[in-house]
């Protein structure tokens, strides 16, 4: 999948630990293909009614399950995402204007705050923390109209540039996992974010 059109705006997400990098273009409305289209396209299609966002969030989720070896996520809150959607896309049918990133499913890193999703700062001492309230720039985003999908994985606390995480795997190696080749570790505090774009799955 590629990087949100605006390079620059892509790069200032990812390093923020926010993912907005959706791709798919639709080739029936109920099937998603996660490959090409970037968000801003996505967002528009969702707008003109091309396809759901509902169908867009599932192929995400669908994908996310599909490479647990990555190590990307630490929570993907499939159920939780659904009903955003399912919501969205129920507006859109009453002829609700379009927002930014209407419908448009993201990812965010473990170290900022999503109401109702644990935010553990890829620690396990945070393991069992779930926060109230959406950070600043999630409750931006959602106002924006973004679908959360998940929380990716991360270095410990953010500190350091390996995202060689040992307290949280979905896969048989440790580390967040290169995208390119499952050998080698993604590299960066935000590797969770790097990987899942990388492996076209936001």
């Amino acid at each position: 999948m590629r990087l949100v059109s605006n390079r620059l705006l892509a790069t200032t997400i990812v390093c923020a630990g926010v993912t907005v990098g959706v791709a798919g273009h639709a080739r029936a409305q109920s099937a998603v293909d996660l490959d090409h289209l970037t968000a801003t396209q996505a967002a528009a299609d969702l707008c003109a009614g091309k396809y759901k966002s509902e169908a867009l969030v599932s192929a995400v989720i669908a994908r996310a399950k599909a490479r647990p070896e990555l190590n990307a996520f630490i929570t993907i809150d499939e159920a939780g995402a659904l009903r955003q959607a399912r919501a969205y896309d129920a507006a859109h049918a009453r002829h609700a204007s379009c927002k930014p990133l209407g419908g448009v499913p993201i990812a965010i890193k473990d170290n900022i705050e999503v109401a109702g999703l644990p935010a553990t700062a890829g620690t396990p001492a945070l393991r069992g923390y779930v926060p109230a309230a959406d950070a600043p720039v999630v409750a931006k985003l959602r106002d924006a109209g973004a679908i959360i999908v998940g929380k990716t994985n991360m270095h410990e606390l953010a500190f350091g540039i390996s995202g060689y995480n040992t307290a949280f795997k979905t896969g048989a190696e440790f580390g967040v996992r290169n995208a390119y080749d499952t050998t080698k570790i993604a590299g960066g505090s935000s590797s969770g974010n790097a990987a899942a774009i990388a492996a076209r799955i936001i």
